[in-house]
C-alpha cells in the first residue's frame, strides 16, 4: 500500500504572512524607485529642448520654443533659489528631484544637487519654473542660450548631479538580501503549511 493524502493547511497564518510580505515589498519598491530617481536623474539637452530624464515619474521636457527666461543662478542658503521644502518629490543624500519650494517662494520642478554652487533657473511661456542644479551648470546654460537662439545642437549633451555616497548601493544590497530572505522564508512556510501524509505498509509518513 502506498497512498498520499494532502493535509488541510492552516491558511490564515500562511496567506496572512503573504499579504503582509506583499505590502512590505510594495512599500520597499516605492522607496527604491524614489531613491533611484534621485540618484539616477540627469539633464539631457538636444536639438529640441532640455529634459529631466532618468527620474521616473518626474521626467519632463522643456522645449526651447517655450522658454521665456533662463538664468544662471547661485544655489545656496543665502540665495532665493535654494530648495527649502519638497511639495511633490523625493530626495536622497544631496539630490532632490520633483517639485520643490524655493526660498524665494516659487514652486518649481527641479533636479538639484545641493553640493552644486550654481544652477539654471528656467521659466516657460505658461509661467512654470524649473531649477536644474547639476554639474557644469554654466555649460547647460550655454546650450540653452544656443538652443533658444535657434542654433543647431549637433549631439545630445548630458549633465549629471554629483553622485552621493555609497548609501544608494547599500540600499540596493539591502533590497536584494530582503528578497532572497523573504523568498526562502515563504518557501519554508509553504512546505510547513501544506504537508503530505503518505500511508505505506510501514505506517504513516509526513512529507514536507
Amino acid at each position: 500500500m502506498n497512498k498520499a493524502f494532502r493535509m488541510t493547511p492552516d491558511v490564515i497564518p500562511y496567506y496572512g504572512a503573504v499579504v503582509c510580505y506583499g505590502i512590505l515589498l510594495f512599500a520597499l519598491s516605492a522607496v527604491f524607485m524614489a531613491v533611484y530617481a534621485s540618484y539616477n536623474g540627469r539633464v539631457e539637452a538636444d536639438e529640441s529642448g532640455v529634459s529631466i530624464a532618468g527620474a521616473g515619474f518626474y521626467n519632463t521636457t522643456i522645449l526651447y520654443a517655450d522658454i521665456e527666461e533662463a538664468t544662471l543662478v547661485t544655489v545656496d542658503r543665502e540665495s532665493a533659489y535654494y530648495p527649502v521644502r519638497r511639495t511633490n518629490g523625493t530626495s536622497a543624500h544631496d539630490g532632490v528631484v520633483g517639485w520643490v519650494e524655493l526660498s524665494g517662494g516659487q514652486t518649481c520642478r527641479s533636479l538639484v544637487s545641493l553640493s552644486q554652487a550654481e544652477g539654471v533657473y528656467v521659466e516657460d511661456a505658461e509661467g512654470a519654473c524649473y531649477l536644474l542644479a547639476v554639474q557644469n551648470a554654466a555649460g547647460l546654460m550655454d546650450v540653452i542660450v544656443r538652443g533658444t537662439a535657434g542654433a543647431s545642437i549637433n549631439e545630445p549633451q548630458y549633465f549629471y548631479r554629483v553622485p552621493g555616497s555609497g548609501l544608494y548601493y547599500v540600499f540596493v544590497f539591502f533590497i536584494v538580501v530582503f528578497l532572497l530572505f523573504g523568498t526562502s522564508v515563504f518557501v519554508g512556510m509553504r512546505k510547513h503549511y501544506k504537508p503530505l501524509v503518505r500511508a505505506t505498509d510501514d505506517g504513516l509518513h509526513i512529507e514536507h
